[in-house]
């Protein structure tokens, strides 16, 4: 919360996006956060569209963090289409990374719905560009 005030108060755009990804992901990583639960995720829009079309691996990774909100909140709909945003940024930036983890929240999406067929597809998409990232901890995930 200090960090994204200091942000603000200069006035650090990318500073607040990043603070606010950050603090969101701890939210739900780090302190037990109820399945079904949704974390408000109007900060990271906003950030989201203050970035304007800078930042586009910022911009990704939080598209990612809000899929797994949507994700952990049983939404997902929702989820999927946040995680594809963040597929289409992960593409256009060739970051291997961005997509792995995207896709990885594409296949929980997927399990979610019990289309496992869909899910299997995200999770072999996922290990590809962990692969190519060369990211033994992406891969791990992905299988």
């Amino acid at each position: 919360d200090h960090a994204v005030a200091a942000y603000r108060a200069a006035g650090d755009h990318r500073g607040v996006a990043q603070a606010l990804a950050d603090r969101t992901r701890a939210q739900f990583e780090l302190v037990p956060v109820a399945y079904g639960t949704l974390i408000d995720v109007q900060p990271l829009e906003d950030a989201v569209r203050a970035l304007g079309e800078a930042e586009p691996r910022l911009r990704g990774r939080i598209w990612e963090t809000i899929g797994e909100v949507y994700w952990t909140a049983r939404q997902p709909e929702r989820a999927r289409e946040m995680s594809e945003r963040a597929v289409r940024l992960g593409v256009d930036t060739d970051d291997p990374q961005l997509c792995a983890y995207s896709r990885l929240g594409m296949a929980l999406a997927e399990m979610q719905q019990l289309d496992l067929a869909a899910a299997l597809t995200h999770y072999d998409t996922a290990y590809g560009d962990a692969v190519r990232r060369r990211d033994l901890w992406l891969e791990a995930q992905a299988r």
